[in-house]
């Protein structure tokens, strides 16, 4: 049976906003609140360990069992901007901090941390405004990838919680609002079926991780620059596949990804695309729907996808189809 390859994924600000999270400042949880790295064929590099399934009955239990290791009950937003938001979440041993990643589908990401501490020493540098949960602090954050607008208010005597995104001040005012205890959210739950990132390879370590030849192509757009072109490896159920990407976009907008992926393609995968030929043979084009809260501007990136040995590829750039053709035919 042919495996089937997922061709029109949407490109999402998700590994934007996972850069942004561990930007986050010492007092916060985010760089600290990440899950031990799994065990996996190449210790040597960099790896994220990732839930794989989606919210299930056990999401109750995991924030029932963070609740206990943090000593506070939870409490979340009942607004929520955007369309089927999942959470993630994760407590710090060490800072004793619990760090919430929100990411919507149709709206911008934002992050909830929750901990013990002093608002007084806290809200330094931030301006105070009055919200319907009281006294709170609002201001901006200067990250690698952007200012971020921060706000920060004490949700029960000692507790403090602090909302930071990319979102407006009266967005996260509204979510601060929203904040009581028993709200439900879709927490993403851990599960036995692990996925494994692998960051930071060189193509050698990329394409024994593949089991297959990984190249980085000789011809680039304009705007992407060699240098900081990044390769990482999704392994899951024992199958892996590669993601070349431009590890600027999130500053300049210079979104290029090319993934390798063992399989075939499908009548299914390309009936909406149109064929385009190649020296390698007949490949499809069309167009992916980007969300991006860096460049909000791109909306969709144009694709190529095509087939070889056992291989597909996929590649999204924002640039023209004939840009695409001659990136694919440097390989």
């Amino acid at each position: 049976m042919k495996k089937k390859t997922n061709i029109k994924k949407q490109i999402s600000a998700y590994a934007l906003g996972a850069m942004l999270l561990a930007s986050f400042s010492p007092a916060s949880a985010a760089s600290d609140a990440k899950a031990a790295p799994p065990q996996s064929p190449a210790p040597a590099v960099n790896q994220t360990q990732l839930s794989k399934q989606p919210a299930s009955s056990k999401a109750e239990d995991k924030v029932t069992v963070i609740s206990k290791q943090a000593g506070f009950d939870l409490h979340f937003p009942s607004y929520i901007p955007g369309d089927r938001t999942s959470v993630t979440l994760n407590f710090s041993e060490k800072t004793k901090h619990v760090a919430g990643s929100f990411f919507s589908q149709t709206g911008l990401p934002f992050y909830l941390e929750m901990w013990r501490g002093d608002i007084a020493a806290e809200s330094k540098g931030l301006t105070k405004i009055a919200t319907k949960k009281g006294a709170a602090y609002q201001g901006t954050q200067k990250e690698a990838h952007g200012d971020v607008n921060v706000l920060i208010w004490e949700e029960e005597k000692g507790i403090l919680y602090r909302l930071t995104s990319k979102l407006s001040q009266e967005e996260l005012v509204k979510i601060a609002e929203s904040v009581e205890k028993g709200n439900k959210v879709n927490v993403i739950e851990d599960s036995d079926d692990e996925q494994v990132l692998v960051h930071d390879l060189d193509t050698a370590k990329a394409s024994e991780l593949f089991g297959a030849p990984v190249k980085i192509p000789a011809y680039l757009p304009s705007n992407v620059k060699k240098e900081s072109l990044k390769i990482s490896a999704n392994i899951y159920k024992g199958s892996t596949t590669i993601d070349i990407y431009d590890g600027a976009a999130g500053v300049n907008g210079s979104y290029f990804t090319l993934v390798y992926e063992k399989g075939a393609l499908s009548k299914e995968d390309t009936a909406e695309m149109k064929p385009v030929q190649l020296v390698q043979g007949t490949a499809f084009a069309g167009t992916a729907s980007l969300m991006s809260f860096m460049h909000p501007e791109l909306k969709q990136l144009p694709i190529l996808v095509w087939e070889k040995d056992g291989v597909v590829y996929n590649l999204k750039a924002n640039t023209s189809i004939e840009e695409l053709k001659k990136i694919a035919e440097s390989l």
